[in-house]
């Protein structure tokens, strides 16, 4: 068993050779959980793979190498879900995705009581985490252990963060459809307006006040036009920034024409 598995692990570590010996450093972490394989001290590597593991999720070499060390300690689920976490980081990588997924498929079949957790999220592009580690972008399907805590969390930019714990049970298929919230962002404009008195003001066709001096809004393009009887109408596109301020100077023109209305597009009436 050892002999197999040793030099799975010195092929994965033979580019890291040199680095400090460090709690702190995920490297030092995964070679010092080889010299315990190597003892046959296999719990003990899978604890120092785990915690390289807590300190870079992302790190291929220690989440596969904790795949093969939880086959061999006969934690089928453990090692499936390493097993998946590597074939989304690295295994089409580093071109052994065939092996990896006849080695998942193996510990899956292993799994006392076992159920599937799977997810299905939009936007499509977000980095899913199960337990720390992350599973897939945008989906994943995990031979999951029924009873067991997995606790699923998403943060994608400009999207509200997303968080489930889920236990299943025997047999179940589970599938989370998770649809993240998008993040309104506002900004402000500035208005100074000549004349200033009984100016009527209004954001996207939508009248939010009269004499303003500040209106706050959604963050990008907008529409602001403003009416004051006797005067021209008067608007513009203008690019809102979010959490900031954009300044706004306005002269309003005596009537020179029909009056017009801030209420429509200025598209809808061929401007």
């Amino acid at each position: 068993m050892k002999q197999f598995l040793i030099p799975l692990l010195i092929a994965l570590l033979l580019p890291i050779a040199g680095y400090a010996q460090e709690d702190s450093d995920p490297f030092a972490l995964i070679q010092q959980g080889q010299r315990q394989v190597e003892r046959g001290q296999l719990q003990a590597a899978l604890i120092t793979f785990k915690k390289a593991i807590e300190l870079d999720p992302r790190n291929g070499m220690a989440v596969n190498a904790a795949a093969q060390v939880a086959s061999f300690l006969e934690l089928p689920a453990d090692s499936a879900f390493y097993y998946t976490a590597y074939l989304f980081l690295e295994a089409e990588y580093m071109g052994d995705a065939e092996n990896v997924r006849k080695a998942l498929d193996k510990q899956a079949s292993l799994i006392a009581n076992g159920a599937t957790l799977k997810a299905d999220m939009l936007p499509d592009d977000g980095e899913i985490m199960v337990n720390g580690v992350p599973l897939g972008r945008g989906k994943f399907s995990l031979p999951a252990q029924s009873g067991k805590a997995y606790e699923i969390e998403v943060n994608v930019e400009d999207y509200q963060p997303y968080k489930e714990t889920v236990i299943l049970q025997p047999g179940e298929v589970k599938t989370l459809a998770i649809r993240l919230k998008k993040i309104i962002y506002f900004g402000k404009v500035k208005l100074k307006v000549l004349p200033r008195e009984d100016v009527k003001v209004y954001v996207d066709t939508k009248y939010v006040g009269t004499s303003l001096e500040e209106v706050e809004t959604v963050e990008g393009k907008r529409l602001i036009c403003f009416e004051k009887e006797g005067f021209d109408r008067w608007w513009r596109y203008v690019n809102v920034p979010r959490n900031d301020t954009y300044g706004l100077d306005v002269m309003l023109r005596n009537q020179s024409r029909p009056d017009g209305k801030c209420g429509v597009w200025p598209e809808e009436e061929g401007y």
